[in-house]
C-alpha cells in the first residue's frame, strides 16, 4: 500500500476513461479514447484533483504506529461519499488486529526476502 492514488486509467468497452477502477462513475469520467486525446484525459484527471485527493489523510493515521506499513489504505475506503472527505479508512481496526497478531512474521519474511535478493547480488 503506497497510501495514494497513482496515474492510472480504467477504459470501458465504450472507450470511457475513469481515474481507477473503483471510480468508474460518471462524475469522475474523464472522457473517451474515441473522442480525446490522452493529454485532455489527463489534463481532465489534474483539473479534478484525483491523485492529489487521495494523499489527504485522517489526522489520526498519521500518529498510528501503523501508519509506515498502510499509509492509511486506498482513497476508496477513506472517502465518504456523503461528504466527500478523508476519513479514517473503512477496515483500519481489521489492518491494525491483522498486523498486532503478524507483524513480527512479516518483518520476518521480509528479512529473508532482504537476504535471499542480496545473495543473488554476489
Amino acid at each position: 500500500m503506497i497510501g495514494e492514488c497513482s496515474l492510472s486509467y480504467a477504459i470501458e468497452a465504450d472507450g470511457s476513461v475513469y481515474p481507477c477502477d473503483f471510480y468508474v462513475i460518471d462524475r469522475y469520467r474523464l472522457g473517451n479514447i474515441a473522442d480525446d486525446s490522452f493529454a485532455e484525459i489527463d489534463r481532465k484527471r489534474q483539473e479534478i484533483g484525483f491523485v492529489e485527493k487521495s494523499r489527504e489523510k485522517d489526522p489520526g493515521c498519521l500518529s498510528c504506529r501503523y501508519f509506515p506499513i498502510c499509509r492509511g489504505g486506498c482513497r476508496r475506503y477513506r472517502e465518504s461519499f456523503l461528504t466527500g472527505s478523508m476519513e479514517r479508512n473503512h477496515f483500519c481496526a481489521s489492518y491494525r488486529m491483522f498486523f498486532d497478531e503478524c507483524l513480527p512474521q512479516l518483518i520476518q519474511m521480509a528479512e529473508k526476502e532482504r537476504s535471499f535478493r542480496e545473495s543473488k547480488l554476489q
